[in-house]
């Protein structure tokens, strides 16, 4: 379950950052993939457990 979420919450920041990145705002969408790939980790290190 805790991965579905995760895994929609990925998704809309993919969504969002190619949205910012069609208006040329690099730095923000570098932070927001960062910020899924922490998601990612997260959830893997929790689901390991």
């Amino acid at each position: 379950m805790f991965y579905d979420t995760y895994d929609s919450l990925c998704l809309v920041v993919k969504a969002y950052s190619l949205g910012l990145a069609e208006r040329g705002q690099r730095h923000c969408v570098l932070s927001l993939k960062w910020m899924c790939s922490y998601i990612i980790v997260l959830n893997s290190v929790t689901t390991v457990k």
